[in-house]
């Protein structure tokens, strides 16, 4: 069973019933009831903590009282309104939320190609890009929740997935690869993991240069299972794949939603034929004889 609303076995169902009796008196406290709508409701905010620890109650309950604090302590409320942080940060996030996929699940597309990871660690602190981030999957939270108050309006009664996102790596250069300014995201980017769990329904990594084979083979082995299980890593442009979650004429509003901030007046170097990723030959001969190859459509 996939631990939704929609598919859960009698062990689940009981794990989120032991879980509610535990949780009840803090779900229902001003704070609490306010992740919990947040998150979608009370049924699935739960099943997004018990589904990331495989329905472990004990784990689960950890996982949920700590998010709870974390978000009294960093005041999510006051974080999730659009400030003037945001507005200089945004032209510098290579990522924009455009609309819902065929079931419901709300699309993130990034072009990597617009990141600047070097610009954001000379221009923000650590703590503004946390609270830009926080900021960004608040808003996630609020589409999902708007995606479901839809799909009830249109009588669909399947669950909310969660997100599509759609990572672009057409024209990556070794700009988009300084290792301070990467460091730094990721340390960023773990508040994600830590207190949004399960968001991601499925991910496809486009365009990818050819030595990105090179980091995917060591990453593969760390992911968890239903997380490999949900990204497609394609070398051109996981087409079918696409289309069969993303009505076609949409996806040509998506592929065109970011637009290069050099366009607007940002102060942002093109990406030169000297930083492009794309192989040597020698290079590519020694990838060949590591036996690294492309993989195509997941």
């Amino acid at each position: 069973m996939s631990g939704y609303e929609d598919d859960l076995s009698d062990a689940q169902s009981a794990a989120v019933t032991e879980m509610k009796d535990r949780l009840l008196g803090l779900m229902e406290t001003p704070d609490g009831a306010a992740m919990v709508a947040k998150f979608g409701g009370e049924l699935r905010c739960m099943l997004r903590f018990l589904r990331v620890v495989n329905f472990k109650v004990n784990d689960a309950v950890t996982r949920w009282t700590e998010t709870l604090k974390w978000r009294q302590e960093v005041n999510t409320a006051e974080l999730s309104q659009r400030t003037p942080l945001v507005d200089r940060l945004q032209p510098w996030w290579p990522g924009e939320y455009c609309g819902t996929a065929k079931d419901g699940c709300v699309i993130q597309y990034f072009r990597v190609q617009y990141a600047d990871p070097g610009y954001i660690v000379n221009n923000f602190s650590e703590e503004e890009l946390r609270q830009f981030y926080i900021y960004w999957m608040e808003r996630s939270l609020e589409l999902q929740c708007e995606s479901i108050a839809q799909k009830k309006a249109a009588g669909d009664n399947t669950p909310q997935r969660g997100t599509v996102e759609i990572y672009d790596l057409t024209g990556v250069g070794r700009a988009q690869f300084h290792m301070t300014g990467i460091t730094l995201l990721g340390k960023v980017l773990g508040i994600g993991t830590a207190h949004y769990p399960s968001n991601l329904w499925k991910g496809f990594i486009l365009q990818t240069p050819y030595i990105f084979y090179w980091s995917w083979k060591l990453i593969t082995p760390i992911l968890h299972p239903q997380t490999r299980e949900r990204i497609a890593v394609d070398s051109h442009g996981c087409e079918e794949q696409l289309e069969a979650n993303i009505d076609k004429e949409h996806l040509k509003v998506v592929f065109n939603c970011i637009k290069d901030p050099k366009l607007s007046g940002a102060d942002r170097p093109a990406t030169s034929d000297a930083d492009s990723l794309s192989p040597t030959p020698e290079e590519r001969a020694a990838a060949q004889e590591a036996g690294v190859s492309s993989p195509t459509h997941g």
